[in-house]
């Protein structure tokens, strides 16, 4: 699937290419929602390796499941690599500064 196939699939979605030297394919997903942040922490609580799975795979846009399990499967760090990732898309990253009043 081109970019612009997957835009025009997902209109009104923020979604990203990431690329990496190592993978097959370049990979596409969207910006993750709160109801996805939400979801996480309360699996998390429970079970984090699933909750990270499930968050992953929510926002994952391109290539199909399947391809990306058999990507997991010869490079396994990959879903924490794209966990990082979005956890920074949806604002994880961010720094706030405080100022005493």
């Amino acid at each position: 699937m081109t970019p612009e196939e997957i835009k025009e699939k997902h209109p009104n979605t923020q979604i990203f290419q990431l690329t990496a030297e190592q993978l097959p394919e370049p990979l596409f997903v969207r910006k993750p929602m709160r109801a996805d942040v939400k979801r996480y922490m309360t699996e998390s609580q429970k079970n984090p390796g699933l909750a990270i799975s499930n968050f992953t795979l929510a926002c994952l846009v391109h290539p199909e499941r399947e391809a990306y399990l058999q990507m997991l499967e010869e490079m396994p760090m990959l879903e924490s690599i794209l966990f990082i990732k979005l956890n920074a898309l949806a604002g994880g990253e961010m720094e706030l500064l405080e100022k005493k009043l």
